[in-house]
């Protein structure tokens, strides 16, 4: 048995038991309740919900407890606590394969990191780009 407690709705609405989706009140069919078909859980709509009003804002489904939602915010303060601010943008990991290749502005053999993509048509060759590791000078070649 779900305990009675005060649920924060966002926008589409599916029962607390099942999961399955509750239609709610629209301009053509109010009622006070939504009503699972699945499983016949009424769920309480306190302020009545308007569904045309609820999908201008949001099409997730999902249902909080002021303590569920007291409890997620404070866990949330104790991992990202200690955390900087720049923690949150290291996701580039740079996988471009280096080789030997001849840098016309050091006019030497250097160590290149290089990649190849396809942007011309389909029958042609990729393009392969390159970056010198001591001058940082950069160009591609047509293959």
């Amino acid at each position: 048995m779900i305990p009675e407690t005060k649920m924060f709705a966002l926008g589409s609405r599916c029962c607390v038991v099942c999961g399955h989706w509750v239609p709610l009140r629209s301009k053509d069919k109010p009622t006070i309740a939504g009503k699972c078909a699945l499983c016949g859980y009424a769920l309480p709509i306190e302020p009545p919900i308007i569904v045309e009003e609820a999908h201008m804002n949001t099409a997730a489904a999902v249902l909080f407890t002021s303590e569920e939602i007291k409890m997620v915010q404070e866990s949330v303060r104790q991992h990202l606590g200690n955390a900087s601010s720049c923690d949150a943008f290291r996701t580039h990991t740079d996988n471009r394969v280096e080789e030997e290749v001849y840098c016309e502005k050091c006019a030497a053999h250097r160590r290149c990191k290089m990649f190849a993509r396809q942007i011309r048509s389909a029958d042609e060759g990729q393009t392969i780009f390159y970056q010198c590791t001591k001058c940082n000078s950069e160009w591609q070649l047509n293959s």
